[in-house]
């Protein structure tokens, strides 16, 4: 540890990298960002039950370019599951999983606003 030695940085030299956001808020940038063909493609078949290997094989790609296309339609869809990618799906079809989910004024509440109830958060707790 004696090898060492702290150099005070130049606040002036580094100021270009003082102006750069730390932080991104991706959610509101890219949540109007439409998904390509391929990533409909992945995404249809990801919610008919295939695997990302079978998807893979299927388009004659690798299993990273189809994991990258989830990745994105994940992003895009504003959720973080394969399950949540499932029910926005469903959603768009106009089926309806959760009865709550359709409100009076016929608009629905998306998937990725949607809470777990602390209720089924502590029966879950208690069952493990």
């Amino acid at each position: 540890m004696g090898n060492f030695q702290l150099i005070p940085l130049d606040s002036q030299i580094h100021s270009s990298s003082a102006k750069r956001p730390v932080f991104v808020n991706r959610s509101s940038a890219t949540t109007d960002e439409q998904p390509t063909p391929r990533e409909l493609e992945v995404e249809h078949l990801l919610c008919q039950g295939y695997s990302q290997e079978n998807i893979a094989a299927i388009f004659g790609r690798s299993i990273n370019t189809i994991s990258a296309h989830a990745l994105s339609l994940y992003r895009k869809r504003g959720v973080h599951t394969q399950v949540g990618l499932l029910l926005a799906y469903l959603e768009r079809k106009g089926i309806f999983v959760f009865p709550h989910e359709k409100n009076e004024d016929a608009e629905t509440v998306p998937y990725s606003s949607m809470r777990v109830p602390s209720t089924a958060r502590n029966c879950a707790s208690q069952a493990g």
